[in-house]
């Protein structure tokens, strides 16, 4: 028992440090295109293909070593092969798997849904939304955002994941508006919705977590399945 709860130490810790390199490459990929877009051929939907690859290779090996652990544990092993309990609540979109958590292993399953894979879902679902809406946004105003705001819009999405990414949304409405306000005031023109991206993006990213602890709404989204 010592060896599987050392090796899944270990992996935890291989885990976060993938997650973390694939984090900091992919936003210091994201930093080299927008500064040095010529130094970087590779095209914006590609690094967010590849950073949505990334979060998925690392949930399969998540799932893999958090299945070793558990059936390596006497205590534990019961819960990798039992069905999930006809008791237990499936809101959202977890009924869709309901004939899935109801075989062997639907315990398991469930776990793993509500603990990454449903988020996930949520996260890259969010994200092609802004895409889509974005482009045809731009489309019919060209004027009002670039091709920069869309992508990096999708970057702090995918970055931020569900829910706290639309507590980033949010935000970068606020700030956006506020930002409007002060421009139209003091010099008029236009004003640019990247600084309002990245402010909104810095404000979430760091204190997302406090500020959903204090919206229940957002707070129960995160293992809901909503």
């Amino acid at each position: 028992m010592l060896g599987t709860f050392s090796q899944a130490n270990m992996l935890a810790h291989l885990l976060a440090y993938w997650s973390t390199a694939c984090l900091a490459l992919y936003v210091l990929l994201i930093l080299l295109k927008v500064l040095q877009p010529n130094l970087l051929r590779l095209r914006f939907p590609w690094l967010h293909l590849g950073y949505i690859a990334a979060r998925v290779t690392y949930g399969g090996i998540l799932a893999v070593g958090q299945y070793i652990h558990w059936a390596g544990n006497p205590f534990t092993a019961p819960l990798t092969y039992l069905p999930l309990p006809d008791s237990v609540p499936l809101p959202g979109l977890f009924k869709l798997f309901t004939p899935l958590l109801l075989l062997r292993h639907g315990y398991f399953a469930h776990y793993m849904l509500s603990r990454y894979w449903m988020g996930l879902f949520w996260g890259i679902a969010v994200a092609l939304v802004l895409y889509v809406f974005l482009r045809a946004l731009r489309k019919m105003r060209p004027a009002l955002l670039s091709a920069l705001d869309i992508h990096l819009f999708v970057a702090g999405s995918l970055i931020i994941t569900w829910p706290n990414v639309l507590l980033f949304i949010l935000a970068t409405l606020l700030v956006f508006l506020l930002n409007v306000v002060v421009v139209t005031v003091s010099r008029g023109g236009r004003t640019a919705l990247y600084p309002s991206i990245l402010i909104g993006f810095f404000m979430v990213f760091i204190f997302g977590d406090y500020i959903a602890t204090l919206c229940p709404l957002i707070a129960s989204l995160k293992f809901s399945g909503l």
